[in-house]
């Protein structure tokens, strides 16, 4: 544990020597780092998928408080592709290295579109999490899959109730003042009950009124699709 402590407050002093890029675009790899001249299959295995860049909001670290700016999609053979919160697209290549503090070893990715660097990514706990830039104030996250939420349980915990209603309207009133909500590509989906494309105050009321039904309901409780269905047909 002291050592990992020592390794964290390490790192902590490495990234806040260099600048401050909000968007954490253009960060530079530290000279340490040994780029892999080629990447195995193996090695950018793990890192492969949809990741959701979020930077932090306010005064807050980025774990405390996050907006999604944006998504980037890792392939097995190496490139990538990025999409802006506009829905502007661009691509690349990435480059798989490590790096050390003290005796301990991680994994850093470098993104590069052309012979641009465009991010430094630094994977310090695990291939679900990417640190980028300074501070703990960006990352990149493991976006969730679709199938791992069920329409409603925007909280993932197996019950639909109020706590799911609240989670709704929370996300709408940040993107509803231009702060990106709080929600992964997964929870949105999960969100949407109504099925309309957008995620407001009628889907937490959707949630509402089947946590209700489901709670005073004496038959077979239906699903919140049935049950969505039932009431679009009533």
């Amino acid at each position: 544990m002291k050592n990992m402590v020592t390794f964290i407050a390490a790192l902590s002093l490495m990234f806040s020597a260099a600048p401050v890029n909000a968007l954490c675009a253009a960060d530079t790899a530290s000279s340490s780092v040994s780029a892999a001249a080629d990447n195995s299959a193996a090695d950018i295995k793990a890192f492969t998928g949809k990741w959701t860049h979020q930077v932090s909001e306010g005064n807050n670290t980025v774990d405390k408080s996050a907006k999604n700016i944006g998504t980037v999609e890792i392939n097995a053979d190496s490139t990538y592709k990025y999409t802006d919160a506009e829905g502007k697209t661009s691509a690349g290549t990435i480059k798989l290295g490590t790096d050390k503090i003290e005796e301990t070893e991680f994994t850093v990715l470098s993104f590069y579109e052309g012979t641009a660097l465009k991010y430094t990514a630094y994977s310090l706990t695990g291939t679900d999490v990417l640190s980028l830039g300074n501070g703990n104030m960006a990352r990149f996250v493991k976006a969730a899959e679709a199938a791992a939420y069920s329409l409603g349980d925007v909280n993932n915990d197996n019950v639909i109730n109020a706590i799911d209603a609240s989670n709704i309207l929370s996300h709408y009133a940040m993107s509803s003042t231009s702060k990106g909500g709080s929600f992964t590509e997964a929870q949105v989906k999960a969100a949407d009950v109504n099925g309309d494309g957008a995620v407001n105050s009628v889907d937490a009321s959707c949630v509402l009124s089947y946590y209700a039904y489901n709670s005073t309901s004496n038959s077979k409780v239906l699903s919140l699709e049935e049950y969505r269905t039932a009431s679009t047909k009533a």
